[in-house]
């Protein structure tokens, strides 16, 4: 038997911690859950107890922790399938500042039909909470921080926090929904590999990436807030990776606004080379659709459009997969820009002139042997008075221009997303 304090619950359901009062605690609910397979509490061998919940709990039991906080020194995993993880209050802390330096997460969980909802993360010497291979996902009201006494010195005596705070990744229906994050060495909220993806109602500030969406598939990313993040929203197709072909991201309904946080990157990694001030990046994703998001006050641009080519800095991507380098058929349409590119990051000054950026900027690099194929050119319409233009990254800005004629045209909208 484990000395965590676990107790059955009725059928009928559990009482849980006070109800809400006046206190702002984010995104988390005070409520208590409707039913509970077993109650957790903190213990002297936290650890251990927790672990030991996680293992032998049957197919679809709901673990719920009661409020405290639960001081975790290594990484957790669950891989039963139909778990849920969820907090009864609104102080349900889970800290691993104590974590070993050799832990790669917070949580591993690769179990299908798993569901983490209205717990605090902080302090993770990895990622967050890590999904790996799990159908039917759903982390909601997750709080994911680093707070500052607990960064941890890496091997190049640098303050580090954790790369990654919400990572799926390889997962087939995914669900982030209302969570917060700030201090992501990557990305807030990240969705690599993955197929029916939404990522809804997020806050996310004070990360290198606010939101990435990675070699997926069929992604909707709406009614979130992404401030003060070195770059807000990411749709990338990076190479070498086992999923490639990422397509059709609709990013629709956002706040982006004053993304202009230095990136803080762990170097080497491709988010470190992102520069800071930007709204939306789209790099060698097809059918990309950005639309009706308010995308303001980022210092470098408010839309890029890159291949992996401008991406590596002008060089071309080194690949042995299958991999196609170029954006594709992204509509950037009925958005609205204000105050963007009023003081751009030196490459931008570098590869698509001095001064001011536009409001959406182009890097013109398309595929050679695809050059004249209309359905896979870029489409900019109706954004208000959005500036915009192609800067010629390959050709270095020889055939830059600010002309909107060449992509005066338009997609089918893509359609919502139903995990």
């Amino acid at each position: 038997m484990v000395s965590v304090m676990v107790v059955a619950c009725a059928a009928i359901g559990c009482k849980g911690s006070s109800s809400a009062t006046a206190v702002d605690h984010g995104v988390l609910t005070c409520e208590p859950p409707p039913q509970c397979s077993v109650h957790v509490k903190p213990s002297a061998n936290v650890q251990q107890d927790v672990q030991t919940v996680l293992i032998q709990q049957a197919a679809g039991s709901v673990i719920c922790f009661d409020d405290g906080l639960y001081s975790f020194t290594d990484q957790l995993s669950v891989s039963t399938r139909g778990i849920t993880l969820r907090g009864t209050g609104c102080g349900a802390v889970w800290d691993f500042r104590n974590q070993v330096a050799t832990a790669r997460n917070g949580l591993l969980a690769t179990g299908d039909d798993f569901t983490m909802d209205n717990i605090t993360v902080k302090n993770t010497a990895g990622d967050g909470i890590r999904v790996e291979g799990a159908k039917n996902v759903t982390l909601k009201r997750l709080s994911v921080s680093w707070d500052t006494d607990a960064l941890r010195p890496d091997d190049a005596g640098v303050a580090r926090s954790g790369a990654y705070a919400v990572y799926p990744v390889t997962c087939d229906g995914v669900t982030i929904d209302s969570c917060e994050v700030t201090g992501a060495r990557d990305a807030a909220l990240y969705v690599g590999q993955s197929k029916r993806i939404v990522v809804k109602n997020n806050l996310v500030h004070g990360n290198v990436a606010g939101i990435e969406i990675e070699n997926s598939t069929d992604a909707e990313v709406f009614g979130n807030k992404c401030t003060d993040n070195t770059a807000g929203i990411l749709v990338f197709n990076l190479p070498d990776l086992p999923v490639q072909d990422g397509r059709r991201t609709l990013v629709h309904d956002n706040v982006v606004d004053d993304n202009n946080r230095d990136n803080f990157g762990v170097p080497g990694t491709i988010v470190a080379g992102v520069p800071k001030g930007i709204g939306v990046v789209i790099m060698a994703a097809s059918q990309t659709e950005v639309r009706q998001n308010s995308i303001n006050k980022n210092n470098s641009t408010g839309v890029l459009i890159v291949s992996c080519f401008t991406q590596n800095t002008l060089k071309e991507c080194a690949s042995t997969t299958p991999y196609n380098q170029f954006p594709q058929s992204s509509f950037i349409h009925d958005n609205t820009f204000s105050g963007n590119g009023t003081d751009p990051e030196l490459i931008f000054k570098l590869i698509a002139g001095q001064g001011p950026k536009e409001d959406i900027l182009w890097d013109g690099d398309v595929d050679p042997m695809k050059a004249t194929d209309m359905t896979l050119r870029q489409c900019v319409v109706r954004n208000g008075s959005a500036t915009y233009r192609n800067f010629d990254s390959r050709h270095g800005a020889a055939s830059a221009s600010t002309d909107l004629g060449p992509v005066n045209c338009e997609y089918p909208a893509l359609p919502p997303i139903t995990p």
